[in-house]
């Protein structure tokens, strides 16, 4: 990263300035007490920032003698007024720079650097918005809070409690903007240091970003009311939609909270064909499993929009349908389910090669999918796999409507999942990438798993 050097009147600050072609707007690290601009957090996420148009300013607030001081003294780390007169300054050097004196100012803060990036925010309309990771918002003054007028986002860990408390305290204090947000990321401590974290808080910085400064054309889904990572977060009023990666980064996530159950190192992974052997990969490298599979069942199309799901059919010919299907006349149904077993039976001498075909008795089996809009696919699934005799059902899905999760409880023994929307519409919604998977790309990962092939 090119430096760069804040001059004071007797010393100098250091940082690290990254400005790509065709910027959107200037991200300028607040950093918290203790760090500096060679924080890894920082410098993934000013990383990810430049890769989608976003320059960014690593700065640090502190002088190299104050950061001596400051390690024996403590002396600076939460002197909320000196920090902001600081990052005022730092600011205001900036904004005489060429390369970026144009663009609009965000400020990107962490622990005791929300406070002063507030506060600083205040003195200076090049401040735009502000993201809060993990800030110290108990050490500002509520009559600074409530003078806030410009979009603020709180992104904290599920583990981070007296943060979370303090952040969502904060939020009912803000009179002056309705642009305020509050995420929570399940499993992730002050830091977000555990795996798959900093990512998931990386994506959900810049959709916001796109949203409220670079793209303001662009609605945030703020429609819905998004009870994100499931009963944990029903006492928060959150309006922000929580999207995967991709496939298999989901199913990175789902390793991680699959991880609580017994024997979970043990078990067999049946992903459904095909985007649910995306996830299962994903799950598989995070829990170690030494057994994966894919199970066959193929979903019965609505002849009034094909993306709704209004059945579902195993290798046995067994059907399992929704209530709404009563409504589909009886000719397109006929067709839907000949056509389907077809192409169950395509998949199935296409796979079947790379298929371990593993027994399923007296095993823990988890069913996994990339979603599900009415739990047809996964209630077929597991009432073919139930015939196997296994000692345990659990389904993981990264994201199920609300109204699904007890209906599907009640086919396994147990259920989880990441996101449980009340006004869910589609899968694809909770995806950056949902790209359709074909059939080589299923066909290499079950290679993948079967490395004596």
């Amino acid at each position: 990263m090119p430096e760069v050097k804040i001059e004071l009147l007797h010393d100098n600050l250091n940082g690290f300035l990254d400005v790509p072609p065709d910027s959107k707007a200037l991200v300028i690290f607040v950093h918290g007490s203790g760090s500096s601009r060679f924080s890894r957090r920082n410098q993934y996420l000013a990383n990810f920032l430049n890769d989608n148009g976003f320059a960014t300013l690593l700065i640090d607030l502190l002088t190299e003698k104050e950061k001596e001081i400051d390690v024996i003294t403590r002396k600076f780390r939460f002197a909320t007024d000196f920090l902001s007169s600081r990052l005022t300054k730092i600011t205001n050097s900036v904004l005489k720079n060429s390369l970026v004196r144009e663009y609009p100012i965000v400020y990107f803060s962490s622990s005791t650097g929300t406070a002063a990036a507030i506060k600083s925010s205040l003195s200076n309309s090049k401040i735009v918005a502000i993201i809060s990771r993990g800030g110290r918002v108990d050490l500002i003054p509520s009559k600074t809070i409530q003078r806030i007028q410009i979009p603020i986002l709180f992104i904290v860990g599920e583990l981070d409690v007296p943060i979370m408390r303090d952040s969502k305290n904060v939020l009912d204090l803000m009179i002056g903007t309705s642009l305020k947000e509050l995420v929570i990321i399940r499993g992730a401590s002050h830091y977000f240091e555990e795996s798959g974290n900093l990512e998931e808080l990386s994506n959900i910085s810049l959709e916001w970003l796109k949203a409220h400064v670079s793209e303001k054309n662009l609605i945030f889904l703020n429609s819905h009311k998004q009870k994100s990572f499931g009963s944990f977060l029903n006492n928060f009023n959150l309006n922000l939609i929580i999207k995967f990666h991709d496939r298999r980064r989901a199913g990175f996530l789902l390793g991680e909270i699959l991880k609580k159950h017994k024997n979970i190192d043990n078990s067999i992974i049946l992903g459904i064909a095909r985007g649910g052997v995306m996830v299962a990969d994903g799950i598989v490298d995070k829990i170690n499993s030494p057994s994966m599979d894919v199970i066959f069942i193929q979903r019965l199309r609505s002849p009034y929009n094909s993306e709704e799901t209004i059945g579902a059919l195993d290798l046995d010919n067994l059907i399992y349908l929704v209530p709404s299907s009563s409504k589909v006349p009886r000719v397109f149904l006929d067709q839907e389910i000949a056509f389907q077993n077809r192409e169950l039976k395509r998949k199935l001498d296409l796979y079947k090669p790379y298929c371990k075909n593993t027994r399923l008795e007296n095993k823990l089996v988890v069913i996994v999918d990339d979603g599900s809009n009415t739990g047809a696919t996964l209630i077929a699934a597991s009432r073919y796999v139930k015939k196997f005799r296994p000692h345990r059902i659990l389904v993981a899905v990264p994201i199920i409507p609300s109204q699904i999760t007890l209906q599907l409880a009640r086919e396994v023994d147990a259920l989880e999942y990441i996101l449980s929307p009340n006004n869910f519409r589609t899968v694809e919604d909770y995806y950056v990438n949902f790209d359709q998977i074909d059939d080589e790309k299923v066909v290499s990962i079950l290679k993948n798993r079967l490395p004596n092939i």
